[in-house]
């Protein structure tokens, strides 16, 4: 078996826009918004909601995810949420974990505008 790039993506990713988080809102579906960024960035600007579960205690916390709900991960750009999303799916059953995209920012560009990009 040969060695996996470590710097190539899995083909298999699951993202989705913030624009369509929102369309499936309005529809009414539940969404549970978990940051996966550090707790002192959290403070400081957050999607609504949302509750705060960093990247490297995630496992720790498998508990507070809500898996019946669209699980939406979610940090600064959208790189670290991507890898979380995927191993949330693929090994501990949470079928509609999601990462935002392009993370914080493309929620306040998109759907609030009033959040503080400079903190983001």
């Amino acid at each position: 078996m040969q060695d996996q790039n470590p710097y190539i993506l899995p083909t298999t990713v699951y993202t989705i826009s913030a624009l369509e988080i929102k369309k499936r809102m309005d529809e009414g579906t539940e969404v549970q918004f978990i940051d996966i960024r550090p707790e002192i960035d959290f403070e400081l600007v957050r999607i609504p909601g949302a509750i705060n579960i960093p990247k490297s205690r995630l496992l720790d916390n498998l508990d507070k995810i809500e898996a019946d709900k669209m699980v939406i991960i979610y940090c600064r750009f959208g790189i670290k949420s991507t890898s979380v999303a995927r191993e949330l799916r693929e090994n501990h059953g949470v079928r509609q974990a999601y990462a935002l995209r392009e993370g914080l920012l493309e929620w306040a560009i998109d759907i609030d505008p009033d959040l503080p990009k400079d903190l983001i």
